[in-house]
């Protein structure tokens, strides 16, 4: 059983998808996770240092810059966020748009579930025709 310790004091918070944690958090490095949650803060708060960057998350998290540069192009490559170019000189310093997590499920893994539960109904079909074929030749 969880319980969660109600406090009035606002200290901010944000809300993360189930989706997220579910489906996506399993499937990353740890490292990954973090600098996710944390460029996702950021985007969530409107009071947030607007300078924030890349470089701020590789100083709070205490890793190098390379290591966060490869947590966001593992989490574009499943489509859950868009890496933006800033048009800067630099290859480092770009914008991140989190993705609509519900909407990616929709579109994504419940299509896909139809279309394979539209193929499981095919192959009991044809499992159901082969054993009343062998049937009718006994």
């Amino acid at each position: 059983m969880f319980f969660k310790e109600s406090n009035e004091i606002d200290l901010g918070e944000i809300t993360i998808p189930n989706i997220f944690i579910d489906i996506f958090m399993p499937m990353a490095d740890g490292l990954y996770v973090k600098v996710y949650l944390l460029g996702y803060r950021q985007a969530c708060d409107i009071t947030s240092n607007p300078k924030f960057d890349n470089n701020s998350i590789a100083k709070n998290l205490n890793i190098p810059l390379s290591d966060v540069l490869s947590a966001w192009k593992f989490w574009e490559e499943k489509k859950i966020i868009k890496i933006h170019d800033n048009g800067e000189y630099d290859n480092f310093n770009y914008s991140i748009e989190f993705l609509d997590l519900k909407n990616f499920y929709i579109e994504n893994i419940l299509s896909n579930n139809s279309s394979i539960k539209s193929n499981t109904d095919k192959v009991v079909s044809t499992s159901e025709i082969q054993v009343l074929e062998k049937c009718l030749i006994l």
